[in-house]
């Protein structure tokens, strides 16, 4: 009887000591799993706390450049502001909850992120090349691209032409519009920079002809870029979306931000300013 009550004790005392284990085991891996919680949740607040201050900065800009802070909930961000050219700004936030911080990098400029940009369709072919994002059958506005109207931009506009002979200057805002004429040619060593607008016709570039700055072409195509032609900057073209551009020879075209930028700047075009760049540090 004694031997009975021995072993009948031993496996109470035996199963009392598995489920206190199995308790405390229970017990020790929900509260790892809570504070792996609550660091996740401290994470995502800082998180959010940073992309705060990066569209608070988006906010600011361009008429207060300049760094701040500020709090949000129980956290807090810090954002400095760098300026890259007179229209683009690199964003950095830092948002610090307790024990968590999360950083966040955005670029704050012209809504411009491609080399060509075409409604219609786009062939690159031969030597040519194109350094930067190209986009066909792209859906885009003149005011997209410029913050104002094409016929603002025409009011603007320091040459403008009807129907001009090959190679007119072009500088600033240069607007060329056709009454009997489709095309207008630049070529033979000709050289151009700021905001070049065709509306109407077809743009040809050959014979080395370089520009910096960006290239519009509205009812029209460019036609042809060849003979080492170059630009820097950017280029769009409103055509239809059975219409070709065609870049072909030794041509060159680079997406080139710092043309771009000077573009707007030097001419006092608004743009449309947006988040062209994110990541997180």
């Amino acid at each position: 009887m004694r031997k009975n009550k021995g072993t009948v004790l031993a496996l109470a005392t035996s199963t009392f000591l598995i489920f206190t284990l199995v308790g405390l085991g229970t017990m020790y891996f929900a509260g790892i799993q809570s504070g792996s919680g609550q660091t996740r949740v401290g994470s995502a607040e800082a998180f959010w706390i940073a992309e705060a201050g990066v569209q608070t900065a988006t906010v600011r800009l361009p008429e207060d450049p300049t760094d701040f802070s500020g709090s949000l909930g129980a956290g807090t961000y810090a954002v400095d502001i760098e300026p890259i050219s007179t229209v683009r700004w690199r964003i950095t936030s830092v948002g610090n909850v307790p024990s968590q911080t999360r950083e966040i990098e955005a670029v704050f400029g012209p809504d411009i992120s491609t080399a060509i940009k075409v409604k219609g369709l786009l062939t690159i072919s031969g030597n040519a090349e194109v350094n930067g994002p190209t986009e066909e059958l792209a859906d885009f506005t003149f005011e997209d691209i410029f913050g104002i109207s094409q016929a603002q931009m025409e009011s603007q506009a320091t040459h403008s032409y009807t129907d001009p002979d090959n190679n007119p200057e072009v500088s600033n805002i240069t607007y060329i519009k056709f009454d009997k004429n489709k095309k207008c040619s630049i070529e033979s060593g000709w050289s151009g920079s700021g905001v070049l607008i065709v509306e109407g016709g077809d743009l040809i570039m050959t014979g080395g002809a370089q520009f910096n700055g960006i290239i519009w072409v509205s009812g029209g195509i460019i036609h042809t870029l060849g003979g080492n032609t170059v630009v820097n900057g950017t280029i769009f073209v409103d055509c239809g979306e059975n219409e070709t551009t065609k870049v072909v020879g030794t041509t060159e075209v680079n997406l080139d931000f710092a043309a771009i930028d000077a573009a707007f700047a030097d001419n006092d075009i608004p743009g449309t300013l947006k988040i062209v760049f994110w990541e997180e540090k």
